[in-house]
């Protein structure tokens, strides 16, 4: 009978996971695309696009190009988490789980975080350059 509490608190425990991770969801993407609204709004202040050096029109667009691919990214790897603690709530609930899946989505979200980081570094590197390249 205690087996069968422990079971279904493990279970509630992943559902719950599945839930925050879906939650955090909202608040990473608002925070990045915070990141790329600010180089639209230095982008729009700083004049016509005709004011722009070469170099500055390559690095806003690099920039945005990277703050849209880490937004991607990190939409992928928390719908992945969602989906990989929903498999394990759903393997806990069976007789003969499968976790194939499960270790699948675990590495691949490991993955899209450090592609996450990279792509992120390059948003801050080149958005700096851009301003430093404005003020200088």
């Amino acid at each position: 009978m205690a087996d069968v509490q422990v079971e279904k608190e493990k279970i509630s425990l992943f559902h719950s996971r599945a839930k925050e991770a879906g939650n955090r969801l909202s608040t990473a993407i608002l925070t990045i695309s915070l990141g790329g609204t600010a180089v639209y709004f230095a982008t729009l202040t700083g004049g016509t696009n005709s004011s722009f050096s070469i170099f500055e029109k390559v690095i806003v667009i690099v920039g945005l190009v990277m703050f849209a691919l880490t937004s991607f990214l990190c939409l992928l790897e928390l719908k992945f988490d969602a989906n990989r603690f929903y498999i394990a709530a759903s393997n806990l609930e069976v007789e003969e789980a499968n976790w194939d899946k499960y270790n699948r989505l675990k590495r691949l979200r490991l993955r899209l975080i450090y592609c996450s980081y990279v792509t992120l570094a390059i948003a801050l590197v080149v958005t700096t350059l851009f301003v430093l390249s404005r003020i200088i």
